[in-house]
């Protein structure tokens, strides 16, 4: 389990200064509830994915995105690998929604 210092800072830091970065892993990653959503927030972080509460048609909705879904690995082992998953997430997000 991940320290909840660390997840909350995790999760404030990406709200803060990456927001287009959040949004782009429910639209590469969540395409179900994609379609309409215009705010994308990211509340909790562990070792098998991320939490988002995601701002659709003025309602917010919770959202999982669970890592093994996104190819690029099963788990997180460590809270310290974290910037590197949501970074080459945010890689891949990029590249798949300009396909």
């Amino acid at each position: 389990m991940f320290d909840k210092s660390d997840v909350q800072a995790i999760c404030a830091h990406m709200n803060d200064d990456h927001s287009d970065a959040v949004l782009l892993y429910v639209k590469a990653f969540a395409p179900q509830v994609a379609g309409r959503v215009s705010q994308a927030t990211m509340v909790n972080l562990d070792e098998a994915g991320i939490d988002l509460v995601c701002r659709r048609d003025q309602r917010d909705t919770n959202h999982r995105i669970l890592f093994r879904e996104t190819g690029l690995a099963d788990k997180l082992s460590s809270v310290a690998g974290a910037r590197g998953m949501l970074v080459a997430m945010a890689k891949l997000a990029r590249k798949k929604l300009a396909e």
